[in-house]
């Protein structure tokens, strides 16, 4: 770092990530200064502002920006009045959601994009259970995410008006007010109420301290790649409203052992692209490469296993970068069906796996087809659409590739190569 940024006190460093899993204090004042970063990135990377509004600094490698110190911007006036609202909020634990939302000039009705950072806190004062390294993987990988925002279409500044938002958590005192924070409350109250507009959603990153934790997902129209085929891609089209938000408190249900991933020791190289273990799933190894699958992903559910070659040794024609992102997606589909099926639960550990864009298509798809429902706290599973859809994955082409649909979700026994469910009108062993 040059001296020349050793006189801001608002920068990221190895210091800092170090001294913030060490106790709440530090780990807030840590949390305002990727909040800080974020803010002016998000500005600098989606629209079309003077440069000379930010400095230029590097964490790790990745470009981040702050505000110019000496800016007369009303604009970077704004943000820093409302920045200090969050911040003094945040201090005490009120802090829940905090939004950084672009509308069209004039029109709080109409928001083209939006930003929402939501936070938790630890109930536990104790040491963090994060390490430094890992606090320093995930603000990069923050940085990263956000760095490669201006590969879209740009904002125009004259073309819209920036707000941010704040809601608050449940035990806030009702008359309180944080100093600095301002805020027309109609044009508040009218952009809250169009943050579900149709777009493309983006989960960025999540810092997690130990003491607190902060989640940040974009969202909006435009908000798709400009080299994008969006003639054919999925992730442009409307978002049911249950699958807008897809948060792992609410999609896990059961937090027993049994159904959480395994290790990943083994040479997984499968369509789906996630080199991960899942509780029920089994793999099947191509006879020639010996490289591992989950068999959902394959369709393949045969029990004689030497009987399986991947595509690769097939010599199978190459995929186009688009072809790949399909078959990701069609995959991670499969999987997340399987998993579900097997385990009774919400699929979380399969999406919580995937790329974010993946999962997004993934999870509208799981949705559309009604499998999950949202009841506006968590997401739920159908256990007869579930049945339908885990048929039309295993398929009924043969008697080895057949599965009776459960009358019972009772697990009554499970091995390493075999799952039998009670109940079902036949039971019968599968892989």
């Amino acid at each position: 770092m040059s001296s020349t940024q050793h006189k801001f006190s608002d920068l990221l460093s190895s210091s800092v990530v170090h001294t913030a899993v060490l106790n709440p204090v530090a780990s807030r004042g840590y949390l305002k200064k990727v909040l800080s970063a974020a803010f002016a990135t998000i500005l600098h990377k989606r629209t079309t502002l003077d440069a000379a509004l930010f400095r230029n600094h590097n964490f790790n490698g990745i470009d981040y920006n702050m505000f110019s110190v000496t800016t007369k911007s009303e604009i970077v006036r704004n943000f820093r009045c409302w920045t200090k609202g969050a911040f003094h909020a945040l201090e005490r634990n009120y802090l829940q959601d905090l939004y950084l939302v672009f509308t069209k000039v004039n029109d709080p009705s109409d928001v083209i994009e939006s930003y929402k950072f939501k936070f938790k806190y630890s109930t536990d004062a104790k040491a963090s259970t994060i390490t430094d390294d890992e606090l320093d993987r995930m603000t990069t990988s923050l940085l990263e995410s956000i760095n490669g925002l201006d590969m879209r279409e740009l904002l125009e500044t004259d073309k819209f008006s920036p707000f941010v938002i704040i809601t608050y958590c449940n035990d806030t005192p009702r008359d309180y007010q944080p100093p600095f924070h301002r805020n027309d409350y109609l044009t508040a109250s009218t952009i809250f109420k169009n943050l579900s507009t149709d777009g493309t959603r983006l989960d960025l990153g999540h810092i997690l301290t130990g003491f607190h934790s902060v989640k940040c997902r974009a969202k909006g129209k435009l908000l798709v790649p400009e080299e994008y085929d969006t003639t054919q891609s999925k992730h442009t089209s409307t978002v049911d409203e249950t699958a807008e938000e897809l948060d792992e408190d609410d999609l896990l249900t059961n937090d027993e052992p049994a159904t959480r991933e395994f290790s990943n020791s083994l040479n997984l190289d499968c369509p789906c692209n996630l080199h991960k273990m899942y509780c029920s799933i089994n793999t099947i190894e191509c006879y020639n490469c010996k490289s591992l699958k989950h068999t959902p992903c394959v369709q393949f559910f045969s029990a004689i296993s030497d009987k399986y070659l991947c595509d690769q040794c097939q010599n199978s024609p190459a995929l186009t970068p688009r072809q790949i992102v399909l078959q990701q997606e069609t995959s991670v589909y499969r999987l997340a069906v399987v998993f579900a099926y097997f385990n009774r639960i919400v699929p979380s550990d399969v999406l919580d796996s995937a790329p974010p864009q993946c999962k997004f298509v993934v999870l509208q798809k799981l949705v559309k087809r009604k499998i999950l429902s949202y009841d506006g706290i968590k997401y739920n599973l159908d256990p007869n659409q579930l049945d339908i859809a885990a048929l039309q994955v295993f398929g009924t082409d043969s008697d080895t590739n057949m599965i009776c649909a459960p009358e019972s979700s009772t697990l009554t026994n499970y091995d390493s190569n075999s799952i039998i469910f009670s109940g079902a009108s036949k039971k019968r062993k599968l892989f």
